[in-house]
């Protein structure tokens, strides 16, 4: 029997968040929850979340509290967030190793200028000739809480 568990998706939009609790379970998706607040004003300024985000996570923190939602597992989207994306087939290794890899190789997969990214993986499963799918993503440090 497969394991499932809870986990927000949380789209941050310069005016209003909108939350979702669900499940995933053999591919299929269950909602428990849905709802929205207000964006605090100052959280989102030119589609980046500023450096300051304690005003955004004491409203997060009340909506699901006054919801009674305990989970803490979160998926983040940012509206109009800059960032980038691409699968590669990297050598399959265990993650510790995997992580080191992509933190040392992680300029050659994005030529991105200035050091206020950091780079960040999900794997996507085998590949082929003993090699892994791995997403990547460029993620503007301000967007990572």
């Amino acid at each position: 029997m497969a394991v499932s568990e809870h986990f927000l998706n949380i789209e941050i939009g310069p005016y209003i968040t909108k939350v979702v609790e669900t499940d995933e379970k053999l591919r299929l998706f269950k909602t428990f929850s849905a709802f929205s607040f207000p964006t605090p004003e100052g959280t989102i300024e030119n589609g980046e979340l500023q450096k300051n985000p304690e005003a955004f996570r004491r409203a997060l923190d009340k909506e699901l509290r006054i919801r009674k939602i305990k989970t803490r597992k979160a998926v983040l989207v940012l509206q109009e967030a800059k960032f980038g994306s691409r699968e590669e087939q990297l050598p399959e290794m265990k993650d510790n190793k995997l992580k080191d890899y992509i933190e040392t190789n992680g300029r050659m997969f994005f030529p991105i200028q200035g050091e206020n990214y950091q780079i960040v993986h999900r794997k996507n499963g085998p590949g082929q000739n003993a090699k892994q799918r791995v997403q990547l993503f460029a993620v503007p440090e301000t967007l990572i809480l």
